[in-house]
């Protein structure tokens, strides 16, 4: 994926495709799985008002594991292909 357009590509699928398609996958799923989605846990953060199945600081450490998660990888990639 060295193209630009390929990568802004592929983040949109992952973020919004898995939320999306989502609604094809079993109830228990919808039900349990999405909650720990970025979108959801994001919105959990945000909205304090909104009932959700995480707790907000869930929400944070969810948002925090995917983040350190996203960089862990791109660290390692830049470091075996353009190092």
């Amino acid at each position: 994926m060295r193209s630009v357009a390929a990568a802004i590509t592929g983040v949109f699928a992952f973020v919004f495709g898995v939320s999306i398609l989502g609604e094809l996958l079993p109830r228990w799923w919808q039900d349990h799985v999405f909650d720990y989605m970025l979108l959801d846990a994001a919105g959990t953060i945000t909205n304090t008002n909104a009932s959700s199945a995480l707790a907000p600081a869930t929400a944070v450490l969810v948002v925090a594991v995917r983040m350190a998660v996203l960089l862990a990888v791109t660290w390692a990639l830049l470091e075996r292909r353009d190092a």
